[in-house]
């Protein structure tokens, strides 16, 4: 039996939400409580590099908030502003023991979130406790770890969290052997996109009266020989939904998963030369993957691809299947793995075009417009893709490509606040309708 700050307790008696909020009044807590009040004031404080105002204020707020839909966090917020003694100082806090620390709080609290954005940055569920991060938890009641403290007060929605990022962390710890595999897309199911009634045409409108309507080609890269870490969740759900909408707009097409350098290039020269292209009115490409937006994108086999080299396969010359219709390229690349120098994708006898022929009837659609891109990835796919399939859904049958994309960026900034895409025109010169 222990005594601590005048409150009994015992270490075999059930926990109460009574006992919980008894609990947390005599526990130490410099976070949650200030956080709403002193995040924003800590943000602007790094941003400006003003080190004396951060250590301030991170005994208040703690080193592990994060800002935004895509969740940022402190250190990517002084990389981003080249503030090194910011960086180096918030480095010195995200150590396991202070980590832990501020884990035993927001389990306290029961705050759900904020235990996410914790074990997002490191922190450890089993990791032992230690008294210097826990203080009395430790000593008066035995706890021995931040899950065994959950137990203990009967933290369900906590204890599930735990569960899933340990699955996660089990996941990514095998070998990884990336497998390849393709997929057909469903056939047109009964509820139907149907386009609009009244068909636009005229010299100023790509013809989009064909069947298929289009054909489009995923390419989508999750897993990665070797490379557990860079596994991205979460990837196949996107493709799948893809495949979904633009079924029911009434396009044809395949989508392929974790190819190597070599299977992409055949299959794209495969994809190339196909019949299809040459009913279909226009051509879709979507590529999803670990990249550089506008530069590479990484294969499984740990080769880059040139993305100027997957649109030049595409050029007039090559693919005289396309001419004079619009091919959309969608780039969905996560900068979760940076390369020196990145890969050709050009080999010997694939292309024999001018290399000074420019490209014609083709749209770029990337997901972020550079710099670091920090994509949400989890079971459900990005919001990236999802923003595009509702807009698709939505508003496809009804608008051309410049209306269509200012809807999808409405959509997209609602899911995804921070994220900046971009739109490339490279010799679009008719309306288009998908």
């Amino acid at each position: 039996m222990s005594y601590s700050a005048g409150v009994y307790i015992s270490p075999t008696k059930p926990r109460t939400r009574a006992f919980t909020n008894r609990f947390i009044n005599i526990a130490l807590n410099h976070s949650v409580s200030h956080t709403p009040q002193k995040k924003d004031e800590l943000f602007r404080a790094v941003e400006e590099g003003e080190l004396d105002r951060v250590q301030e204020l991170v005994r208040h707020v703690g080193p592990s908030v994060t800002r935004g839909r895509k969740e940022y966090t402190l250190l990517h917020v002084a990389a981003e502003n080249n503030r090194p003694h910011v960086t180096l100082f918030l480095l010195q806090l995200i150590s396991p023991n202070v980590l832990v620390g501020h884990l035993f709080e927001a389990v306290l609290n029961e705050d759900v979130g904020r235990v996410r954005s914790l074990l997002r940055v490191g922190a450890d569920a089993d990791q032992h406790a230690v008294r210097d991060a826990t203080g009395w938890l430790a000593r008066e009641l035995q706890i021995t770890s931040v899950r065994h403290l959950a137990r203990v007060l009967h933290h369900d929605s906590i204890l599930r969290v735990f569960d899933a990022v340990r699955r996660t962390r089990n996941f990514k710890s095998e070998p990884c052997t990336a497998t390849h595999h393709s997929i057909d897309f469903p056939s047109p199911p009964h509820k139907k996109i149907q386009p609009s009634p009244v068909e636009v045409s005229g010299p100023d409108v790509y013809r989009m009266d064909s069947a298929p309507r289009g054909y489009v080609c995923l390419l989508s890269y999750g897993s990665f020989q070797d490379r557990p870490d860079l596994h991205l969740e979460g990837s196949q759900t996107d493709a799948h939904h893809l495949a979904s909408v633009f079924s029911r707009m009434g396009y044809s097409g395949h989508a392929h998963f974790s190819l190597t350098a070599d299977q992409t290039r055949h299959q794209l020269a495969k994809v190339r030369d196909m019949e299809v292209l040459a009913r279909a009115g226009c051509a879709v490409y979507v590529i999803s993957s670990h990249g550089e937006p506008r530069r590479h994108f990484l294969t499984s086999d740990m080769h880059t691809l040139d993305v100027q080299w997957v649109m030049d396969f595409f050029k007039d010359s090559q693919c005289p299947h396309l001419r004079n219709k619009p091919k959309l390229f969608i780039w969905d690349l996560c900068r979760g793995h940076q390369e020196g120098e990145s890969g050709r994708g050009k080999t010997s006898g694939q292309l024999c075009g001018r290399v000074d022929e420019p490209l014609r009837d083709v749209v770029c659609l990337d997901s972020s417009s550079g710099g670091f891109t920090w994509h949400a990835f989890s079971e459900e796919g990005t919001p990236f893709i999802g923003a595009l399939c509702t807009t698709l859904a939505r508003h496809s049958p009804t608008k051309e490509l410049a209306e269509l994309y200012r809807e999808f960026l409405k959509e997209y900034a609602t899911a995804a606040p921070d994220a900046v895409p971009q739109l490339t025109n490279y010799g679009l010169n008719k309306r288009f309708y998908f």
